[in-house]
Protein backbone atom coordinates (compact mmCIF):
# COMPACT_ATOMS: atom_id res chain seq x y z
CA UNK A 1 0.00 0.00 0.00
CA UNK A 2 1.02 3.15 -1.05
CA UNK A 3 1.57 5.88 1.94
CA UNK A 4 -0.55 9.29 1.49
CA UNK A 5 1.72 12.30 1.78
CA UNK A 6 0.64 15.08 4.53
CA UNK A 7 -0.18 18.10 2.97
CA UNK A 8 1.32 21.18 5.46
CA UNK A 9 -1.73 23.50 5.60
CA UNK A 10 -0.42 26.24 7.62
CA UNK A 11 2.47 27.01 5.06
CA UNK A 12 0.36 26.83 2.24
CA UNK A 13 -1.35 29.30 3.80
CA UNK A 14 1.11 31.20 4.35
CA UNK A 15 2.72 31.72 0.78
CA UNK A 16 -0.74 32.31 -0.70
CA UNK A 17 -1.06 35.67 1.87
CA UNK A 18 2.30 36.81 0.35
CA UNK A 19 1.62 36.19 -3.04
CA UNK A 20 -1.70 38.26 -2.44
CA UNK A 21 0.16 40.88 -0.54
CA UNK A 22 2.56 41.28 -3.64
CA UNK A 23 -0.01 41.45 -6.20
CA UNK A 24 -1.86 44.08 -4.36
CA UNK A 25 1.24 46.21 -3.56
CA UNK A 26 2.15 45.56 -7.33
CA UNK A 27 -1.48 46.80 -8.76
CA UNK A 28 -1.18 49.78 -6.45
CA UNK A 29 2.07 51.00 -7.28
CA UNK A 30 0.89 50.53 -10.83
CA UNK A 31 -2.48 52.20 -10.14
CA UNK A 32 -1.83 54.42 -7.34
CA UNK A 33 -3.40 57.93 -6.82
CA UNK A 34 -2.05 60.39 -9.35
CA UNK A 35 -1.72 63.19 -6.51
CA UNK A 36 0.45 60.96 -4.90
CA UNK A 37 2.84 60.33 -7.84
CA UNK A 38 2.77 64.31 -8.42
CA UNK A 39 3.50 64.97 -4.62
CA UNK A 40 6.46 62.90 -5.05
CA UNK A 41 7.96 63.76 -8.04
CA UNK A 42 8.07 67.67 -6.49
CA UNK A 43 9.80 66.64 -3.60
CA UNK A 44 12.13 65.29 -5.59
CA UNK A 45 12.24 68.27 -8.14
CA UNK A 46 12.22 70.08 -5.28
CA UNK A 47 15.61 68.31 -3.82
CA UNK A 48 17.61 68.58 -7.06
CA UNK A 49 17.11 71.98 -7.28
CA UNK A 50 14.25 72.13 -10.04
CA UNK A 51 12.52 74.63 -8.77
CA UNK A 52 10.04 75.63 -11.97
CA UNK A 53 9.20 72.20 -12.51
CA UNK A 54 8.84 71.46 -8.55
CA UNK A 55 6.31 73.89 -8.66
CA UNK A 56 4.07 72.89 -11.67
CA UNK A 57 4.15 69.29 -9.92
CA UNK A 58 2.58 70.69 -6.95
CA UNK A 59 -0.09 72.68 -8.87
CA UNK A 60 -1.06 69.15 -10.86
CA UNK A 61 -1.23 67.39 -7.04
CA UNK A 62 -3.59 70.73 -5.85
CA UNK A 63 -5.84 69.80 -8.94
CA UNK A 64 -5.94 65.88 -8.23
CA UNK A 65 -7.10 66.40 -4.51
CA UNK A 66 -9.30 69.16 -5.42
CA UNK A 67 -11.69 65.91 -6.98
CA UNK A 68 -11.25 63.68 -3.68
CA UNK A 69 -13.70 63.90 -0.88
CA UNK A 70 -12.18 65.82 2.11
CA UNK A 71 -9.00 66.68 0.06
CA UNK A 72 -9.31 70.39 0.78
CA UNK A 73 -6.51 70.62 3.26
CA UNK A 74 -4.05 69.06 0.96
CA UNK A 75 -4.83 70.44 -1.95
CA UNK A 76 -4.55 73.78 0.09
CA UNK A 77 -1.09 72.23 1.18
CA UNK A 78 0.05 71.88 -2.17
CA UNK A 79 -1.02 75.44 -3.34
CA UNK A 80 1.03 76.96 -0.14
CA UNK A 81 4.02 74.73 -1.35
CA UNK A 82 4.12 76.23 -5.04
CA UNK A 83 3.57 79.35 -3.92
CA UNK A 84 6.51 79.36 -1.50
CA UNK A 85 8.93 78.18 -4.48
CA UNK A 86 7.33 80.96 -6.50
CA UNK A 87 8.37 83.66 -3.40
CA UNK A 88 11.39 82.15 -2.16
CA UNK A 89 13.38 80.63 -5.04
CA UNK A 90 12.32 81.80 -8.31
CA UNK A 91 11.34 85.55 -6.97
CA UNK A 92 8.19 85.16 -9.31
CA UNK A 93 5.97 87.55 -6.83
CA UNK A 94 2.78 88.00 -9.52
CA UNK A 95 3.13 83.96 -9.57
CA UNK A 96 3.15 83.61 -5.72
CA UNK A 97 0.30 87.01 -5.11
CA UNK A 98 -1.99 85.10 -7.32
CA UNK A 99 -1.87 81.79 -5.70
CA UNK A 100 -1.65 83.40 -1.83
CA UNK A 101 -4.74 85.40 -2.75
CA UNK A 102 -6.74 82.91 -4.65
CA UNK A 103 -6.50 81.00 -0.68
CA UNK A 104 -6.96 83.98 1.16
CA UNK A 105 -9.70 85.26 -0.43
CA UNK A 106 -11.93 82.25 0.34
CA UNK A 107 -14.62 82.41 3.26
CA UNK A 108 -13.07 79.84 5.49
CA UNK A 109 -10.87 81.54 8.50
CA UNK A 110 -8.48 78.52 8.37
CA UNK A 111 -4.75 77.91 9.61
CA UNK A 112 -4.27 78.21 5.41
CA UNK A 113 -5.99 81.37 4.99
CA UNK A 114 -4.00 82.62 7.59
CA UNK A 115 -0.58 81.35 6.43
CA UNK A 116 -1.17 83.18 3.12
CA UNK A 117 -2.83 85.92 4.18
CA UNK A 118 1.12 86.92 6.38
CA UNK A 119 2.49 85.91 2.96
CA UNK A 120 0.96 88.34 1.28
CA UNK A 121 1.90 90.82 3.98
CA UNK A 122 5.69 89.95 3.69
CA UNK A 123 5.61 90.67 -0.34
CA UNK A 124 4.03 94.05 0.08
CA UNK A 125 5.90 95.44 2.67
CA UNK A 126 9.58 93.58 3.22
CA UNK A 127 10.03 93.19 -0.85
CA UNK A 128 7.77 95.36 -3.19
CA UNK A 129 7.51 98.09 -0.64
CA UNK A 130 3.89 98.39 -1.93
CA UNK A 131 2.48 99.74 1.61
CA UNK A 132 -1.00 100.54 0.24
CA UNK A 133 -1.69 96.54 -0.92
CA UNK A 134 0.02 95.52 2.66
CA UNK A 135 -2.21 97.73 4.58
CA UNK A 136 -5.68 96.11 2.64
CA UNK A 137 -4.55 92.78 3.68
CA UNK A 138 -3.52 93.73 7.11
CA UNK A 139 -6.38 95.28 7.43
CA UNK A 140 -8.59 91.97 6.49
CA UNK A 141 -6.55 89.95 8.55
CA UNK A 142 -6.99 91.81 11.65
CA UNK A 143 -11.00 91.76 10.78
CA UNK A 144 -10.66 87.81 9.90
CA UNK A 145 -8.63 87.11 13.08
CA UNK A 146 -9.55 89.74 15.79
CA UNK A 147 -8.25 87.18 18.57
CA UNK A 148 -5.13 86.48 16.99
CA UNK A 149 -1.73 86.68 19.07
CA UNK A 150 -0.79 88.00 15.69
CA UNK A 151 -2.76 91.55 15.50
CA UNK A 152 -0.02 93.31 17.08
CA UNK A 153 2.10 92.92 14.68
CA UNK A 154 -0.75 93.60 11.70
CA UNK A 155 -1.21 96.57 13.26
CA UNK A 156 2.72 97.79 13.68
CA UNK A 157 2.75 97.32 9.67
CA UNK A 158 -0.27 98.80 9.14
CA UNK A 159 0.56 101.76 10.86
CA UNK A 160 3.94 102.12 9.23
CA UNK A 161 2.84 101.72 5.74
CA UNK A 162 0.47 104.95 6.37
CA UNK A 163 3.48 106.85 7.91
CA UNK A 164 5.79 105.58 4.87
CA UNK A 165 2.87 106.95 2.03
CA UNK A 166 2.20 110.37 4.30
CA UNK A 167 -0.85 109.25 5.67
CA UNK A 168 -0.36 110.47 8.75
CA UNK A 169 -3.60 111.48 10.21
CA UNK A 170 -4.77 107.97 9.04
CA UNK A 171 -1.63 106.76 11.06
CA UNK A 172 -2.74 108.35 14.16
CA UNK A 173 -6.17 107.09 14.33
CA UNK A 174 -5.00 103.31 13.87
CA UNK A 175 -2.68 104.11 16.52
CA UNK A 176 -5.01 105.24 19.12
CA UNK A 177 -7.79 102.37 18.22
CA UNK A 178 -4.99 100.14 19.40
CA UNK A 179 -3.58 101.67 22.26
CA UNK A 180 -7.14 101.93 23.62
CA UNK A 181 -8.07 98.00 22.82
CA UNK A 182 -4.80 96.92 23.90
CA UNK A 183 -2.77 98.78 26.31
CA UNK A 184 -0.51 96.82 27.82
CA UNK A 185 0.81 94.69 24.69
CA UNK A 186 4.01 94.09 24.01
CA UNK A 187 4.12 96.24 21.05
CA UNK A 188 2.20 99.05 22.86
CA UNK A 189 5.58 101.11 23.41
CA UNK A 190 5.97 101.17 19.90
CA UNK A 191 3.09 101.73 18.58
CA UNK A 192 2.34 104.51 20.95
CA UNK A 193 5.89 106.21 19.40
CA UNK A 194 4.61 106.18 15.77
CA UNK A 195 1.78 107.65 17.23
CA UNK A 196 3.83 110.68 18.52
CA UNK A 197 5.92 110.35 14.82
CA UNK A 198 2.61 111.16 13.32
CA UNK A 199 2.03 114.09 15.31
CA UNK A 200 5.14 115.50 14.24
CA UNK A 201 4.32 114.61 10.98
CA UNK A 202 1.59 116.72 11.14
CA UNK A 203 3.66 119.48 12.71
CA UNK A 204 1.63 119.52 15.67
CA UNK A 205 4.83 119.99 17.63
CA UNK A 206 3.28 120.26 21.20
CA UNK A 207 1.05 117.53 20.90
CA UNK A 208 4.20 115.27 19.76
CA UNK A 209 6.44 116.61 22.63
CA UNK A 210 3.75 115.37 25.09
CA UNK A 211 2.80 112.01 23.45
CA UNK A 212 6.88 111.35 23.58
CA UNK A 213 7.49 112.45 26.98
CA UNK A 214 4.32 109.98 27.69
CA UNK A 215 6.09 106.99 26.55
CA UNK A 216 9.27 107.70 29.15
CA UNK A 217 6.80 107.16 31.98
CA UNK A 218 4.59 104.34 30.34
CA UNK A 219 7.05 102.06 28.90
CA UNK A 220 10.81 103.48 30.78
CA UNK A 221 12.15 100.09 30.11
CA UNK A 222 11.36 99.89 26.40
CA UNK A 223 13.83 100.34 23.12
CA UNK A 224 11.71 103.08 22.27
CA UNK A 225 11.62 105.00 25.50
CA UNK A 226 15.43 106.21 24.54
CA UNK A 227 14.58 107.88 21.75
CA UNK A 228 11.90 109.61 22.73
CA UNK A 229 14.30 112.68 23.97
CA UNK A 230 16.24 112.99 20.77
CA UNK A 231 12.70 113.30 19.06
CA UNK A 232 11.75 115.74 21.72
CA UNK A 233 14.34 117.90 20.78
CA UNK A 234 13.93 117.92 17.22
CA UNK A 235 10.24 119.24 17.86
CA UNK A 236 11.74 121.79 19.91
CA UNK A 237 13.84 122.88 17.12
CA UNK A 238 10.80 123.37 14.87
CA UNK A 239 8.88 125.77 17.20
CA UNK A 240 12.56 127.58 17.40
CA UNK A 241 12.70 126.33 21.51
CA UNK A 242 16.59 126.07 21.08
CA UNK A 243 17.59 126.18 24.35
CA UNK A 244 15.03 123.08 25.31
CA UNK A 245 16.25 121.37 22.10
CA UNK A 246 19.74 121.29 23.55
CA UNK A 247 19.04 120.33 26.60
CA UNK A 248 17.14 117.37 25.45
CA UNK A 249 19.70 116.95 23.35
CA UNK A 250 22.09 116.30 26.45
CA UNK A 251 20.07 113.93 28.20
CA UNK A 252 19.76 111.74 24.76
CA UNK A 253 23.21 111.53 24.19
CA UNK A 254 23.99 108.65 26.71
CA UNK A 255 21.25 106.55 25.47
CA UNK A 256 20.25 107.19 21.50
CA UNK A 257 21.69 104.07 19.36
CA UNK A 258 23.91 106.81 16.92
CA UNK A 259 25.38 109.50 19.27
CA UNK A 260 27.21 110.86 16.55
CA UNK A 261 23.24 112.23 15.01
CA UNK A 262 22.56 113.56 18.45
CA UNK A 263 26.21 115.82 18.48
CA UNK A 264 25.34 117.18 14.76
CA UNK A 265 21.67 118.19 16.07
CA UNK A 266 23.47 119.97 19.22
CA UNK A 267 26.34 121.86 16.99
CA UNK A 268 23.35 122.52 14.97
CA UNK A 269 20.91 123.94 18.03
CA UNK A 270 24.28 125.66 19.34
CA UNK A 271 25.20 127.43 15.98
CA UNK A 272 21.23 128.24 15.68
CA UNK A 273 21.72 129.76 19.85
CA UNK A 274 24.31 131.76 18.63
CA UNK A 275 23.18 132.99 15.84
CA UNK A 276 20.08 134.50 17.41
CA UNK A 277 22.40 136.12 20.07
CA UNK A 278 24.34 138.18 17.47
CA UNK A 279 20.90 139.33 15.69
CA UNK A 280 21.60 137.46 12.42
CA UNK A 281 18.78 134.15 12.76
CA UNK A 282 17.05 134.63 10.41
CA UNK A 283 19.82 134.57 7.21
CA UNK A 284 20.83 131.75 9.52
CA UNK A 285 18.10 129.73 9.06
CA UNK A 286 18.16 129.67 5.10
CA UNK A 287 22.28 128.96 5.52
CA UNK A 288 21.66 125.94 7.80
CA UNK A 289 18.82 124.89 5.33
CA UNK A 290 21.89 124.64 2.62
CA UNK A 291 24.19 123.55 4.64
CA UNK A 292 22.86 120.25 5.82
CA UNK A 293 21.62 119.30 2.42
CA UNK A 294 23.14 116.62 0.16
CA UNK A 295 26.07 118.85 -1.38
CA UNK A 296 26.50 116.89 -4.16
CA UNK A 297 28.58 118.54 -7.46
CA UNK A 298 24.77 119.45 -8.60
CA UNK A 299 23.55 121.15 -5.70
CA UNK A 300 26.73 123.18 -5.33
CA UNK A 301 26.20 125.86 -7.57
CA UNK A 302 22.61 126.33 -6.30
CA UNK A 303 24.12 127.16 -3.27
CA UNK A 304 26.46 129.42 -4.12
CA UNK A 305 23.96 131.54 -5.82
CA UNK A 306 21.42 131.49 -2.58
CA UNK A 307 21.78 134.96 -1.46
CA UNK A 308 23.07 134.76 2.37
CA UNK A 309 25.05 137.47 4.23
CA UNK A 310 28.50 136.40 5.65
CA UNK A 311 28.43 135.20 9.30
CA UNK A 312 29.06 138.75 11.87
CA UNK A 313 32.40 139.08 13.22
CA UNK A 314 32.26 140.43 16.71
CA UNK A 315 34.09 143.45 16.08
CA UNK A 316 30.90 144.30 13.83
CA UNK A 317 29.29 148.02 14.88
CA UNK A 318 26.00 147.44 16.50
CA UNK A 319 24.16 149.23 13.76
CA UNK A 320 25.18 146.37 11.62
CA UNK A 321 22.10 144.21 13.50
CA UNK A 322 19.51 146.71 14.35
CA UNK A 323 17.05 144.52 11.90
CA UNK A 324 17.70 141.65 13.91
CA UNK A 325 14.71 140.13 15.33
CA UNK A 326 14.34 139.67 19.60
CA UNK A 327 15.31 136.71 21.27
CA UNK A 328 12.86 134.91 23.14
CA UNK A 329 12.60 134.42 26.73
CA UNK A 330 13.81 130.68 26.17
CA UNK A 331 16.79 131.73 24.10
CA UNK A 332 17.67 135.39 26.23
CA UNK A 333 20.94 135.99 26.14
CA UNK A 334 21.47 136.69 29.56
CA UNK A 335 19.78 133.66 30.84
CA UNK A 336 21.62 131.01 28.65
CA UNK A 337 25.28 131.73 29.83
CA UNK A 338 28.39 130.79 28.17
CA UNK A 339 28.08 128.81 24.69
CA UNK A 340 30.53 125.99 23.88
CA UNK A 341 32.25 126.65 20.67
CA UNK A 342 30.85 125.76 17.38
CA UNK A 343 30.99 122.05 16.31
CA UNK A 344 32.30 121.41 12.71
CA UNK A 345 29.67 117.95 11.74
CA UNK A 346 32.94 116.71 10.08
CA UNK A 347 34.88 117.20 13.01
CA UNK A 348 32.29 115.39 14.95
CA UNK A 349 32.19 112.61 12.45
CA UNK A 350 36.15 112.25 12.06
CA UNK A 351 36.31 111.81 16.27
CA UNK A 352 33.59 108.79 15.82
CA UNK A 353 35.69 107.20 13.44
CA UNK A 354 39.10 107.59 15.42
CA UNK A 355 37.15 106.22 18.41
CA UNK A 356 35.65 103.10 16.41
CA UNK A 357 39.39 103.13 15.76
CA UNK A 358 40.55 103.07 18.81
CA UNK A 359 37.89 100.48 20.31
CA UNK A 360 38.08 97.82 17.54
CA UNK A 361 42.24 97.86 18.37
CA UNK A 362 41.85 97.59 22.16
CA UNK A 363 39.54 94.31 21.52
CA UNK A 364 42.11 93.03 19.34
CA UNK A 365 45.24 93.86 21.20
CA UNK A 366 46.41 90.77 23.87
CA UNK A 367 45.73 92.17 27.56
CA UNK A 368 48.84 91.42 29.15
CA UNK A 369 46.61 90.65 32.12
CA UNK A 370 44.98 88.09 31.41
CA UNK A 371 44.90 84.87 32.91
CA UNK A 372 43.14 83.01 29.75
CA UNK A 373 45.32 84.50 26.82
CA UNK A 374 43.91 82.87 23.51
CA UNK A 375 46.05 80.81 21.34
CA UNK A 376 47.88 82.95 18.02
Amino acid sequence: MSKKKKINIEGLWWKTLILVIFVVALVYAIYRPSYERFTERAYKFYKMGEYEKASIEFLKAASEYGDMIGGDGEKLKAQIKAAEIYEIHMHNYPSAIKIYEGIFSRKENDEYSLTAGEKLLSIYFDILSKPSQGIAIGQELAKKYPRSDRIGHWKNLIIKGYIDGGEYQQAKAEADEFLEAFPRHELAPRIAFMRAEALSLLERYDEAISAFSKISLKYPLSDDARLVDFEIGNCQMETDQLQKALLSYEKALSVYPNPMVVQIRMAAAREKIKARQEGRYTRFRQMMEKRYRDMSSKDKKASEDLPVRPLKDKGQSQSQTQDAPPASQDDDPETMGDLPELVDPQDIMELERLRIENDDKKRTEPDENDPFPQDM
